[in-house]
């Protein structure tokens, strides 16, 4: 069944059924009519009231598919439950809905634990019902609604039932982090060949022209732009966009001794930010943090990426980083990124580095590349350049 039904009768019903009994055992050695019909009647509503709790909630749908939804804090949504009632009818009943804590009822404040809406409901048999959920995200993780339970009264008022939901609720409301900005943030630049368009680059993509200028001498006549020049009745030389090489590698120890980093929330909210800008520069970005992990890499790892649908993608590993998951030592990690030649132009460092991880860091990073930290203060995040 997709319902478990608990009973929530009260002592007194017990005691009421006793008596009744009683009475028809005393109409019937004295031959009361009135008692006999009593007792018969009162049988009757309680077989019935008996029948009714056996088979609540047997042809109860609830729809019950896998989705991911995403949002980010501070967003308000919605969510929709869809019944579907083929069975017993539930006359005044409440819906009670159980939110994980970083999912909470619009408006609410000051939840513990978890959180919890109840909705009036009845569904009559035959019906279709689409029950809307107002919510808010109020913090970074995998929310996700953990328990959802029916309480009515008995067909009869004899009980109170408690319908909860069997199944495992496969939506999932993904939250990403704030996007909090870094302080100063600027990334020196690298003068090497590559494919990121950069306007101080002594680099050019020769198979992509932006435009034209005058002819001047020294210029390569196979750099004529004969088209514009036709135009302008000049000569004119192509203009072609400058380029660089750049990747970035973002590095994150999550853990400050044998726990999490009491900052993990603001380190990864600027992480946040540095994503969103290499992104928005077009500079493929990698990120890696030592948790373990059991695939192509003992740790979580994204190889380098750019665009939107990489964008979302590490904002979702930035979700689902949770207290709860195993650390790796971070020295294993450094090691393991050594070992694979894993290495970037750029490379951010995030969270605590202690002098013999740095050494490890530093032998990753090549002399032709840049090496931040990410430091995280009370009120702000800054990169400060090591080597």
């Amino acid at each position: 069944m997709l319902w478990r039904v608990n009973s929530l009768q009260e002592q007194f019903i017990n005691g009421l059924s006793l008596v009744i009994f009683l009475v028809i055992l005393i109409g019937f050695f004295v031959i009361s009519p009135l008692f006999i019909f009593i007792g018969l009647v009162y049988s009757v509503f309680l077989f019935l009231s008996h029948y009714y709790e056996k088979h609540i909630g047997e042809k109860l749908i609830l729809k019950n598919e896998k989705h991911k939804y995403r949002y980010f804090i501070g967003e308000e949504g919605e969510i929709v439950l869809h019944f579907k009632n083929e069975g017993l009818p539930i006359i005044a009943g409440k819906l009670n809905v159980f939110f994980k804590k970083n999912i909470q009822p619009k408006g609410a404040v000051d939840i513990e634990e978890e959180s919890k809406v109840t909705v009036p409901i009845t569904f009559i048999k035959g019906g279709t019902y689409h029950v809307h959920l107002p919510v808010q995200m109020v913090k970074r993780g995998v929310g996700r609604i953990i328990k959802i339970q029916i309480q009515v009264t008995n067909l009869f008022g004899f009980s109170e039932l408690l319908l909860e939901f069997n199944e495992y609720w496969q939506e999932e409301y993904i939250i990403y982090p704030k996007i909090t900005p870094i302080r100063y943030f600027q990334l020196e630049p690298i003068l090497k060949e590559g494919n990121v368009h950069n306007r101080y680059s002594l680099f050019e993509e020769r198979l992509h022209t932006i435009g034209s200028r005058d002819y001047l001498p020294g210029d390569s006549f196979n750099m004529v732009h004969w088209k514009a020049s036709s135009k302008t009745n000049s000569l004119q030389t192509k203009v072609f966009e400058k380029t660089t090489n750049a990747n970035l590698l973002i590095i994150i120890n999550v853990s400050e001794s044998y726990w999490w980093n009491e900052k993990i929330e603001e380190m990864i909210s600027s992480v946040a930010y540095l994503i969103q800008e290499a992104v928005k520069n077009h500079i493929p970005v990698s990120l890696a943090a030592n948790i373990r992990f059991y695939g192509d890499f003992p740790f979580l790892y994204i190889p380098p990426g750019e665009g939107k649908a990489h964008f979302q993608k590490m904002l979702e590993m930035l979700a689902i980083l949770d207290t709860h998951q195993l650390i790796l030592p971070h020295e294993e990690m450094l090691y393991y990124l050594y070992k694979k030649q894993i290495s970037e132009t750029y490379c951010v460092h995030a969270g605590l580095l202690s002098s013999t991880q740095e050494v490890l860091l530093r032998r990753l990073v090549s002399h032709n590349q840049k090496l931040y930290q990410l430091t995280i203060d009370i009120d702000h995040a800054m990169l400060v350049k090591i080597s």
